[in-house]
């Protein structure tokens, strides 16, 4: 699921850089985990034969290199330009060396994209919220959603699971789903429209879902200056109630609607975990959208106790995070 793509100009000044972090733990650890981040995901780079000559004096990095290569899948050789950002992986990481190159390319697209300079800034997003948790229970630490806010990170598309969240009453959107969708949207994202997929409910029942559908495109118009697309289906996915983007999932054991008039209403218990390069968490993932992807397609399918807002979406997966 995670692909990796990676420059050798990054790679040369990366490989130099073990010697100067020998004796700092964290510097070591963050080197480690960019290593294995390439070694684990790399599917495309800018110059193999560059790459070659890198790892010549190196066996053990020039077997696992050597493995990846001549892979059943091999290393592709394409440009970063070469990039067709409308239908690639949406959980690539890019690793860049022109630092300005990567903040330009990062909010125009909403992705990874991490230069030598970068690495520590950007290695919580990839490796540091390993099942992060934040209790909120009434008259605690906490009386909103602020605390997402050190969770901001480039995405461009996210999937909403909260089969409660339809069923909600109007006031207590802006304080908790629109809350979260302000505290996780990228600030920029100049050349790609954001998706975001709500399934929420099992089937109608008394929800007016037209109504639910304007006042939530409504709000989050608000938050942004780029276009966002909305697609909302009344049918949950499974019991779990978690925000999917290109990087995080974020799990709530009960709902995500957890404030009410600026304090807590009631006790939840939040885990943030990133899933690039961890096995067991990317399977979690995988599992639920594959979950989502079956429901989308099979709207059309399932009768008239499902209703696709806009409803010229029935059947069609919209949202790139299922593509």
């Amino acid at each position: 699921m995670t692909e990796c793509y990676c420059e050798a100009a990054f790679l040369s000044k990366f490989l130099d850089e073990r010697s100067k972090c020998i004796y700092n733990d964290d510097e070591i650890t963050l080197w480690c985990n960019f290593k294995s981040l390439f070694f684990k995901h790399i599917s495309a780079v800018d110059n193999i034969s560059d790459i070659d000559e890198l790892f010549k004096g190196d066996k053990e990095k020039l077997t696992l290199w050597q493995k990846k290569r001549y892979s059943e899948e091999g290393i592709k050789e394409k440009q970063i330009d070469d990039f067709n950002f409308a239908t690639i992986n949406p959980h690539t990481v890019f690793l860049l060396s022109n630092t300005q190159k990567c903040k330009q390319l990062e909010e125009e697209y909403g992705m990874l994209f991490i230069s030598n300079e970068t690495k520590k800034e950007n290695a919580e997003i990839l490796f540091g919220y390993e099942q992060s948790a934040i209790s909120v229970i009434p008259n605690g630490n906490y009386s909103n959603y602020l605390f997402l806010s050190s969770f901001q990170h480039p995405c461009n598309a996210i999937i909403v699971n909260d089969a409660y969240l339809l069923s909600e009453k109007d006031k207590t959107y802006d304080d908790n789903l629109i809350a979260i969708l302000d505290l996780l949207l990228p600030k920029k994202l100049n050349k790609t429209i954001f998706q975001l997929l709500i399934l929420s409910g099992d089937g109608v029942k008394n929800i007016d879902v037209n109504h639910k559908y304007s006042l939530i495109k409504s709000r989050i118009d608000k938050l942004r200056t780029y276009k966002i697309e909305l697609k909302i289906i009344t049918k949950k996915a499974h019991h779990n109630r978690d925000i999917i983007t290109n990087y995080l999932r974020i799990n709530a054991k009960h709902k995500f609607t957890l404030f009410i008039e600026k304090k807590a209403a009631t006790s939840d218990d939040l885990t943030v975990h990133n899933f690039i390069g961890k096995g067991s968490e990317m399977a979690v993932v995988k599992d639920r959208k594959e979950d989502y992807k079956k429901i989308e397609k099979d709207t059309q399918n399932i009768g008239t106790q499902i209703v696709v807002m806009p409803k010229e979406q029935n059947g069609i997966i919209s949202n790139r995070l299922l593509q």
